[in-house]
């Protein structure tokens, strides 16, 4: 799906990973990725990739934070990157990066 190389990861959270896509995409951007059909291949992607099923959930970039997106945190207070279930989600998505962990 070439529509997720123009986003980012953010969140790791447990089983699922929050993904932005940026604002100029639209709503029906993240709607198509919503799709069962879309979602299904994307949720098959990820568990190939991690060995382990994680959920996406995705939203446009600048949204409402707590209702689409989230806001884009500064700096992580610790290196992310060093956490091994991160360091495969940055693999995945080259150039990207993640800002919180729960």
């Amino acid at each position: 799906m070439k529509l997720l190389g123009e986003g980012r990861p953010v969140k790791l959270s447990g089983t699922e990973i929050e993904f932005l896509l940026p604002q100029r995409l639209g709503r029906i951007q993240v709607d198509t990725l919503k799709a069962p059909k879309h979602y299904a291949i994307v949720e098959g992607v990820l568990q190939r990739l991690f060995g382990r099923r994680y959920g996406l959930r995705v939203n446009l970039e600048g949204g409402t934070p707590g209702a689409d997106a989230a806001p884009r945190a500064a700096a992580p207070s610790r290196d992310l990157a060093a956490d091994p279930h991160v360091k495969r989600v940055l693999d995945a998505f080259p150039g990207s990066r993640v800002d919180h962990i729960e």
